[in-house]
């Protein structure tokens, strides 16, 4: 029954990004998170059930990291409590959906992998499900750029959004997934694998090139690092080859594109945003988010504690927007509902206080140091892994500064990290 409820969460990890619906005016975030409610459901009940037939804990507490998720999640509850608007509260705003209920979910899962998918092997399996999913994501992201979508024939500054929904976000999930993919072409044991993960792994990086965000870029580049520098002294041969292969292939691929007329294009719109990202003082997308950071921190300011409420933050914009903003920039965005401060520690603050913030950032900073501390005496194949792991996580905090948290990049974030938790305090890491 376990492997039948673990391969649910992989067969998860791999389809759920590419779950959409054009019959719902929400496209994306709502048929994600009802496929994750269902998964969710089936295996809650599994494991209930084991847990009372066996009458042994489900999974190993770890309190150095779970004391401060939930306090994390105590104090999104007692925020929600005194929202300024708990229905908002607890489903969240429109499009987005990051309310409490969802925040329960992600926190589910974290969990609910530190069950089903602890040990080395299992979490093998989680990356590579991921790979899976992501390079199909990828993939449709291409056939999108090249105007071969038979759903969404234009695309908006030539940005492509596949099957996640917003040019950002799917740039902030491929800067996540490409480590994973990344260790996986490396510690294949077979040509064949190797080289089909590193085709996968070629086709992330072209599609998170062709989100054109300057966040993901970064997020990329931060993870590649901390990635180089988690494997030192860990490559083989082959694992050098694979990730030599990686970049030929990469840039060959955009080479070929290069010849294609929409690359042009493309290129154009980088160097514009790449260029622009200094223009402070201009309207654009860098002011745009620094007001509305600005408006973030006045409206920590005055609620300090426990926010104004979970994803509340589209509600309480607009008390704040005419007195911080400058007159032209306040009557620029009175045109739109502003749904969250693009940047998810902010939008934390403002929704369930510092002390929430705190308690994340603890949950993070532990958990970092806890597989830290395992890596050092597990095996070769397992260092690896946990190498990617701890890359992708990076790459996610990264590209966190810089968007509204997304069902799908946030979700395998939680469920990745509950997994890796779970596989190096369960005493399964070996020495090989």
């Amino acid at each position: 029954m376990e492997r039948l409820v673990g391969g649910l969460l992989l067969a998860s990890a791999a389809v759920v990004p590419l779950v959409f619906s054009i019959a719902l005016d929400d496209v994306f975030s709502t048929p994600k998170l009802s496929a994750l409610w269902a998964v969710f459901a089936v295996v809650v009940a599994v494991l209930a059930w084991n847990t009372v037939r066996e009458r042994r804990p489900a999974f190993e507490w770890v309190p150095a990291v779970d004391v401060w998720v939930l306090a994390f999640m105590a104090l999104s509850v007692v925020s929600f409590v005194f929202s300024v608007d708990r229905l908002q509260s607890f489903w969240g705003e429109r499009l987005q959906h990051q309310g409490l209920a969802t925040l329960l979910l992600y926190v589910g899962f974290f969990f609910v992998a530190r069950s089903v998918l602890a040990g080395p092997a299992r979490l093998v399996l989680l990356t590579r499900a991921i790979g899976v999913g992501a390079s199909i994501v990828a993939a449709y992201a291409v056939v999108q750029w090249l105007g071969l979508d038979p759903i969404w024939t234009e695309l908006p500054q030539r940005r492509v959004f596949s099957t996640i929904g917003q040019s950002n976000a799917l740039g902030a999930y491929l800067a996540m997934t490409l480590p994973l993919t990344m260790v996986t072409a490396v510690g294949a044991e077979s040509r064949n694998a190797r080289v089909a993960w590193i085709i996968a792994s070629s086709l992330q990086v072209l599609a998170l090139f062709l989100t054109i965000s300057r966040g993901a870029y970064l997020a990329l580049a931060i993870s590649a690092v901390v990635l180089l520098v988690t494997m030192r002294g860990n490559l083989r041969t082959p694992g050098r080859r694979g990730l030599v292969l990686t970049g030929v292939i990469a840039s060959a691929t955009l080479i070929v594109l290069g010849f294609l007329g929409p690359t042009r294009d493309t290129v154009e719109e980088i160097g514009r945003r790449l260029v622009t990202s200094a223009d402070i003082g201009v309207p654009g997308s860098v002011r745009t988010h620094l007001d509305l950071w600005n408006v973030a921190g006045e409206i920590i300011i005055d609620h300090p504690l426990i926010g104004t409420g979970p994803d509340t933050y589209a509600i309480v914009f607009p008390e704040y927007r005419d007195d911080v903003l400058p007159a032209d920039q306040a009557a620029l965005l009175a045109l739109f509902r502003v749904e969250s401060p693009h940047n998810v520690y902010l939008a934390i603050a403002t929704g369930s206080g510092l002390a929430a913030l705190i308690a994340y950032l603890g949950m993070i900073g532990f958990s970092y140091r806890v597989i830290g501390r395992r890596m050092r005496t597990a095996g070769r194949q397992h260092r690896l892994v946990l190498a990617g792991v701890i890359a992708a996580v990076t790459g996610h905090l990264i590209a966190d500064l810089f968007i509204t948290a997304e069902v799908t990049g946030t979700w395998v974030f939680w469920m990745l990290l509950g997994s890796a938790i779970g596989t190096v305090t369960s005493g399964r890491v070996g020495q090989a």
